[in-house]
């Protein structure tokens, strides 16, 4: 059991080692900046999650015999873009924090 948990662990320090590399690479320097993306991010899955609201429940219109598998599926994707979007935001958070704060305060 023990194992699992140290391997989520290695998973999100990884996750979060993958965003601070995107961030610096993309020249977030500045609390304003990951601010920023922050809210990005935000405004990111609410337009993701339209689109796919939109796109499922017209499917599942259409093709009337293949609604419930549509909506598992529509439900699956919006699980995946509120959870991953939930997580990137953590990140960012984390990154203010231990990146951003820490050098500012040198």
């Amino acid at each position: 059991m023990m194992e699992l948990f140290n391997t989520l662990a290695r998973k999100r320090e990884k996750g979060f080692l993958v965003t601070c590399n995107t961030l610096k690479r993309e020249s977030v320097d500045t609390v304003e900046k990951a601010e920023a993306c922050r809210k990005r991010l935000h405004s990111n899955a609410i337009t993701y999650i339209t689109f796919v609201v939109l796109v499922g429940l017209s499917l599942a219109m259409l093709i009337s015999s293949f609604t419930l598998p549509i909506l598992v599926g529509m439900g699956i994707l919006l699980i995946y873009i509120i959870t991953s979007t939930y997580r990137a935001k953590q990140f960012v958070s984390r990154y203010i924090r231990e990146v951003l704060l820490a050098n500012e305060q040198e």
